[in-house]
């Protein structure tokens, strides 16, 4: 009799637990979905104003512009072409003016992965996949960088950073809860080796962070990434 009882309410809890999932599921797919949609994605043939001033002007010779995405809740993403042989993608982070890159940007090195139950706009580079969170609210007091891959180099000031490395996998945060806003990931296969090697800088002006990232389009194009500081204002 016990027994029965207990096969009869274990079936409920199943029941209940079930039931709950497939709730839950919906609830996350329509969250997700309406932040998509409320999200719109356009293109334009130019870059802000705040984006091409970043570069010297000697660099805007051999400097062309691909596009440039506008979204609804972030900041554009501008990608560019540096003497045909390196990709550069820009973007900018709202943050607090007191932040200092040298203090408040920490770094970790490990394994790190997208974060779930978010919105991503992936886009490609040559071997790499570069994913920006498609909204991004509020005001950087502080950043988390985890890097994972070999070759690191790091140079900083309160204003500057810049990093080169040969990357597995690259994620920027900074939120409290820690979602990544900005995630990269070498999409390498032997044998060349899993690594990417990129160089990445983040400019500090006033109330905003720019992120430039700069990667190579072949294996051989790889001398310039380490002077990407000197293509900068």
């Amino acid at each position: 009799m016990e027994f029965e009882k207990f096969k009869k309410y274990r079936k409920i809890a199943f029941i209940i637990i079930g039931c709950a999932f497939v709730i839950y599921s919906i609830y996350m797919f329509r969250q997700l979905n309406n932040e998509t949609n409320n999200n719109s994605i356009s293109e334009v043939e130019v870059a802000p104003d705040d984006y091409n001033a970043l570069f010297k002007e000697a660099t805007k010779g051999d400097l062309v512009l691909n596009k440039t995405f506008l979204f609804g809740k972030r900041n554009p993403v501008s990608l560019f072409i540096y003497n045909k042989n390196y990709s550069l993608e820009v973007t900018k982070i709202n943050a607090e003016t007191n932040l200092s890159l040298k203090n408040d940007l920490k770094e970790e090195y490990g394994k790190t992965d997208i974060s779930g139950n978010t919105v991503y706009v992936p886009f490609h580079e040559k071997d790499l996949e570069v994913s920006y969170k498609s909204s991004s609210n509020g005001e950087a007091s502080k950043i988390s960088l985890v890097l994972n891959g070999d070759s690191v180099s790091i140079n900083k000031s309160n204003n500057i950073a810049y990093y080169y490395l040969k990357a597995k996998s690259i994620s920027i945060s900074y939120d409290a809860d820690n979602t990544k806003d900005i995630y990269i990931e070498s999409k390498r296969i032997l044998p060349l080796g899993v690594e990417k090697p990129v160089a990445f800088m983040f400019i500090k002006k006033d109330r905003f962070i720019y992120f430039i990232l700069m990667t190579p389009n072949s294996p051989e194009s790889t001398s310039s990434l380490q002077d990407l500081s000197s293509l900068m204002k």
